[in-house]
């Protein structure tokens, strides 16, 4: 969370299915940050500790530095206490700013990382792959590429002719929007319409791209119920990541298993990120490239509603059953009540 005030206090939240949330203290400065949150977090993981004798399992969740030193410098005192890190990126590929700086700060993270990484017990990763990246040797490790919450919205059904592709989340180039507008631009039925959600980088060129096509929509950045409310109403949900860039392959879009879950026929490129599995329940390029996309979206919305309707509600109870938190957080506890380190 990237917070704007000096000093972040110490607060209590949830207090729901007998979970006590706590926000430590910290002081926000630039790069001091970091030591700051590292020295709050281990004094109130070791009065946890203390408080709980019979519950010494402690969850990381993301490679962050000052969290994962907290953690395994209790090790020293408390020798059965056990740490399972859930990794939902590898830390070498969380962002696509290349700059000196920000590429020196990466390494020494890495560094600090490698140092501590042996003293991890258990660890959850987002795709198989990631084992090429992080050392987790003979350790135990599962592959749990998200958990998906369904929320219950009153969604009005789109009622006019026409067919809206949609695509929400971030517009950084990277992720292939550039290609979705250039495939889209080739489609020359007047009742297609794209719609666009997020912020980023491509956000002047969609906009300049929207005053010359006015089939584009573009509402930017909206919230969240918005934008489920927009992927029920959608007749495709597209996903453009091209899988060219070698950081998909240790990485599962978050906006697969939404989509997904949404119950609207879904197009993805195949990423080796994502399981086989998921490729049933939607429709999907082995190459994205303009063309191959312009071509397999006119094919998806050519076919009759009936098949599509079948589609997206495959994928909805295949995700609903398959990827519901009760599912996916029983592999983990499986995983530390079974094996003994």
């Amino acid at each position: 969370m990237n917070y704007k005030k000096l000093y972040v206090n110490n607060y209590c939240f949830g207090k729901e299915n007998n979970v006590d949330g706590r926000n430590i203290m910290f002081c926000n400065i630039s790069i001091y940050k970091n030591y700051s949150r590292y020295i709050h977090s281990k004094r109130a993981l070791k009065k946890w500790v203390k408080e709980s004798p019979n519950n010494r399992l402690i969850l990381i969740y993301a490679m962050s530095v000052d969290l994962i030193y907290a953690a395994t410098d209790l090790k020293e005192e408390f020798h059965d206490l056990k740490i399972l890190q859930i990794v939902p990126d590898v830390p070498e590929h969380m962002s696509s700013n290349n700059s000196f700086l920000f590429t020196t700060y990466k390494k020494i993270m890495k560094h600090l990382l490698d140092k501590r990484i042996g003293d991890i017990d258990y660890f959850v990763l987002l795709s198989k792959y990631m084992t090429e990246k992080i050392n987790v040797a003979s350790r135990p490790w599962i592959v749990i590429e998200g958990i998906y919450n369904k929320e219950d919205l009153e969604i009005e059904e789109n009622t006019n002719n026409n067919k809206v592709i949609f695509y929400a989340g971030s517009l950084a180039r990277r992720y292939g929007i550039i290609m979705l507008l250039d495939a889209f631009s080739k489609i020359p039925n007047s009742n297609y319409r794209l719609m666009i959600c997020g912020a980023g980088e491509a956000g002047d060129e969609i906009i300049e791209r929207a005053k010359i096509d006015k089939r584009i929509i573009f509402p930017c950045q909206v919230d969240r119920k918005q934008v489920l409310q927009y992927e029920k109403q959608a007749s495709l949900l597209v996903n453009p990541r091209p899988n060219d860039e070698e950081f998909t392959k240790y990485s599962f879009p978050s906006k697969t298993m939404e989509y997904l879950g949404s119950g609207v026929p879904a197009l993805i490129c195949k990423l080796q990120g994502i399981p086989d599995e998921y490729y049933k329940y939607c429709y999907s390029l082995d190459k994205m490239d303009v063309y191959s996309l312009k071509s397999k979206i006119e094919e998806i919305l050519s076919k009759d509603n009936s098949e599509l309707k079948l589609m997206g509600l495959n994928a909805e109870k295949f995700i609903m059953e398959c990827k519901n938190a009760n599912i996916q957080c029983a592999k983990i506890k499986d995983m530390v009540n079974n094996i003994k380190i």
